[in-house]
């Protein structure tokens, strides 16, 4: 014979293994605030025994850090005013409404060990009786709220990862712009006026193209080695670099576009000329 509803909200036992058995941690305080009633799943999320809560304060009963560090009653430490699950449970019994899924955030002390927390509560008037209660039902999303947090910075660090690699391949696009453009200057130099430039023009010719090709596949291969800098797993080459020869040699290679055009380049560089450090990746 199948069991009725009505025959099992009228049975005490089922509804105290009900009570017993939600997942949810529940507990009912009275109007000064103190705890009467808790189920199982109370005891497992703030480690305590029922003997040693009943009758207790709301705050010192679940361990609440403000109401342990300052060594007060709940209701009468520095935070009191401000606290989302006081002033909620003032509400349901002042005007005997529910409050729905209000959140939280606090350090408890569980076990003597301090850990922040991140509860998600409701609470519900009861008039039983003639004792009016409070009953508050808390859900523990502490892991939930820490997988979210861990998501959301994830999601920061790829999103400034992706704008360094926007601004890293502009960069790059930039610097290919001038060898590449050299190199096919030059190609179009020998092409259309081969023979207007002397064989030691044209070696020299050859020998700009080889350095612009060999500039611009060493920027290329840098460009390779940015899967190693997201693994962590690139290695640097620290150099020196001679200012004075890359300054020369940047000249060198638009002296003839400029010369085209009527412009004159020169070069005025002094003695002493610092060296700067370039770090090349390992290839």
């Amino acid at each position: 014979m199948s069991l009725q509803l009505k025959d099992l909200k009228e049975s005490t036992d089922f509804l105290n293994y009900l009570f017993d058995n939600i997942t949810s941690a529940v507990f009912i305080v009275d109007e000064n605030i103190r705890i009467q009633n808790i189920n199982n799943s109370f005891n497992v999320l703030f480690q305590k025994q029922e003997d040693k809560l009943i009758g207790e304060l709301c705050g010192n009963a679940i361990g609440c850090s403000f109401a342990v560090d300052q060594n007060k009653d709940c209701g009468t430490t520095s935070n009191c005013d401000k606290c989302v699950l006081r002033d909620s449970l003032l509400k349901s019994f002042s005007q005997e409404v529910p409050v729905y899924r209000k959140i939280l955030v606090r350090d408890f002390y569980i076990n003597e060990e301090r850990i922040n927390k991140y509860f998600q509560f409701s609470t519900k008037y009861i008039s039983f009786s003639g004792q009016r209660m409070v009953m508050i039902i808390v859900d523990d999303l502490t892991e939930l709220e820490d997988q979210r947090r861990s998501i959301e910075d994830k999601n920061l660090k790829l999103g400034n990862l992706n704008n360094e690699m926007v601004r890293f391949l502009g960069i790059a696009a930039h610097d290919l712009r001038n060898p590449i453009g050299a190199i096919r200057g030059f190609a179009e130099l020998m092409t259309m006026a081969g023979s207007n430039y002397s064989d030691e023009e044209k070696e020299e010719f050859l020998k700009l193209i080889y350095d612009a090709s060999d500039f611009s596949l060493n920027l290329l291969n840098d460009l390779l080695d940015v899967s190693k800098i997201e693994a962590g797993k690139l290695e640097l080459n620290i150099q020196n670099c001679d200012f004075r020869k890359l300054l020369i040699n940047s000249v060198n290679l638009h002296e003839y576009f400029a010369r085209n055009k009527n412009i004159r380049l020169s070069t005025e560089i002094p003695e002493k000329f610092v060296l700067c450090t370039v770090h090349r990746a390992e290839n």
